[in-house]
């Protein structure tokens, strides 16, 4: 089986020993595993990982949370596999290049990202990252800074540290929001913790890493949140994972999606009409994580701009935001019906 999900509450064993014991099997270890549990026992993230379990779903389960999460971890197969295969034939450094550099031709050269850490040590190793990339990036060193800077120069993407001093990057992205800037923030925090994906999210932010920042996890955030170069309106990469895990995976997917979309875009709708920041918070996430997760990184950028006027209580300018992601989900919808 690609994918396991198991009850945390289980007899003579619980959860997370099942999943350590399938991880600990050679022929087993590339399973991925998602737990169920209760409120009450829900894992925190950092012993997730060890155990080598995607995601923890708290009960009752909505279809979304579960589409979203077998989405995510059945879209990773394909790029594990090819990390293993890469490792297998001891690929060196100037063989690895040239692989870097075709993926990220897709991206806008133009795209400029800020960084707003304090460390210098960690800013450094940020901006050679993103250089690696093939992204042009700015650094500040605090929150104040950081507000200053993206209000005065056009940034496609925001790495904000949320442990700063003089404004913390939780202060920072909420004093954005207010000012009604809807670029994409993802925070950065050394506490991969239960709750910390949830605070950043109140605080306006869009998606958080853990520090230190793997590459491939960065690649991830600039592939899903800065432009692209080629105008397309799905991503090729992500598409390519998900047919990777099964011939038919990618049509089963862009079905579901697109019979869930209709609800996802009237709730939208209404939201909009009604004036509802609270509404229109909750329904933009929840489309923002699909339209993702199938490729549609332009529409998830608008899912997300309007998930942040909802956060900031600015919702004046929705209505304008919601027709142009109305127009993208047209392109997005002629696109998946055509695979």
């Amino acid at each position: 089986y690609a994918l396991v999900l198991t009850d945390m509450n289980l007899p003579q064993m619980n959860g997370l020993v099942l999943s350590r014991l399938i991880k600990c099997d050679r022929d087993l270890v590339e399973t991925h595993i998602i737990i169920i549990s209760s409120l009450s026992e829900r894992v925190e993230l950092p012993i997730l990982r060890v155990v080598g379990v995607d995601a923890c779903l708290a009960r009752p389960v909505k279809q979304s949370s579960l589409f979203d999460a077998i989405t995510n971890s059945l879209a990773h197969a394909g790029r594990a596999s090819a990390h293993a295969g890469r490792a297998s034939a001891h690929v060196g450094r100037a063989s690895a290049r040239p692989e870097r550099a075709e993926a990220r031709s897709t991206l806008r050269t133009d795209a400029r990202v800020l960084i707003a850490e304090d460390n210098p040590v960690n800013q450094k190793v940020a901006l050679r990252q993103l250089e690696r990339a093939g992204v042009s990036a700015d650094a500040v060193a605090n929150g104040i800074e950081a507000v200053e800077a993206v209000i005065r120069a056009d940034y496609a993407l925001v790495l904000m540290d949320v442990q700063m001093p003089e404004m913390d990057g939780f202060t920072a992205a909420k004093e954005l929001r207010r000012r009604g800037v809807t670029v994409p923030i993802v925070a950065l925090t050394a506490n991969a913790l239960t709750g910390d994906r949830e605070r950043c999210l109140a605080a306006g932010m869009d998606e958080y890493l853990s520090k230190p920042v793997v590459e491939e996890e960065l690649a991830r955030v600039l592939e899903r949140f800065l432009p692209r170069a080629d105008g397309a309106t799905l991503d090729v990469q992500t598409l390519e994972r998900l047919r990777a895990v099964s011939p038919d995976f990618l049509s089963e997917i862009a079905a579901i999606y697109l019979e869930d979309a209709p609800a996802r875009l009237a709730a939208l709708r209404d939201a909009v009409q009604r004036q509802d920041a609270q509404a229109l918070t909750t329904a933009a996430h929840a489309f923002k994580s699909g339209s993702g997760n199938i490729g549609a990184t332009a529409l998830a950028g608008l899912c997300g701009a309007l998930e942040a006027m909802g956060r900031g209580g600015n919702v004046s300018d929705a209505a304008r935001t919601l027709a142009e992601l109305e127009r993208e989900y047209d392109k997005v919808e002629q696109a998946l019906r055509a695979i």
